[in-house]
């Protein structure tokens, strides 16, 4: 599942709205182990557009 989800965030990452939604979908299909390796690819992938999205949602799951 987390790589369906890393397809799907490389596919749509060019809507932020879209983009944001999916990373909040994340948060129920993932394990905590899933969703750490999420955070930290999105981290190196996305960090030039959307580092601090990334950095608010995790902050808030956690």
């Amino acid at each position: 599942m987390l790589e369906h989800q890393k397809l799907m965030l490389k596919n749509i990452y060019q809507n932020r709205n879209f983009f944001v939604k999916e990373i909040k979908k994340s948060f129920r299909l993932l394990s905590k182990v899933e969703l750490t390796e999420l955070e930290r690819w999105l981290r190196i992938e996305f960090s030039q557009n959307y580092d601090k999205e990334v950095q608010q949602l995790f902050l808030h799951a956690k």
